[in-house]
């Protein structure tokens, strides 16, 4: 019988495509505090995986799919949550529809706490810059683990 394989590595590299560039995430060490916005969220999942590097972007909207062996598995109910800007801990969210597509309205300029979550996968968390010099058809692409 053949099963689809499933990663269950601890440190297995996870993407974030904002077209058309790449940044790898690293796991967040099982020893350290929670970041920041997981303590803000309450609700990180699983490993964490932190994004290497800031994202930058003209608004908060784009797609999240399952990691799997599916060549496009869209996410559906994933809860995006930022937080910000800059040291304001003001909450801004948004669940992916039936297609893994979200939008978060209404955000100014500036350096957000980005936090990606579903129950049963690994959460994403990160840092995300809104500003109008970003390429205006760049998105955010975040792909999800299985984990807890």
């Amino acid at each position: 019988m053949n099963t689809p394989i499933v990663s269950w590595r601890f440190c297995r590299v996870l993407t974030c495509v904002i077209l058309p560039v790449v940044v790898s995430t690293q796991c967040w060490p099982q020893g350290k505090a929670l970041p920041e916005v997981c303590q803000l969220s309450g609700h990180c999942f699983g490993i964490i995986h932190e994004l290497a590097e800031p994202i930058v972007v003209r608004s908060a909207e784009g797609d999240v799919r399952i990691s799997s062996t599916l060549p496009d598995d869209p996410m559906r109910g994933a809860t995006i949550e930022v937080f910000g800007p800059g040291d304001l801990k003001e909450k801004h969210s948004a669940e992916t529809d039936q297609h893994g597509l979200f939008k978060i309205r209404g955000l100014r300029p500036g350096d957000y706490s980005l936090h990606v979550w579903a129950s049963g996968f690994n959460s994403v968390v990160g840092q995300l810059t809104i500003s109008r010099r970003a390429v205006q058809k760049n998105k955010l692409h975040i792909e999800m683990t299985f984990g807890v």
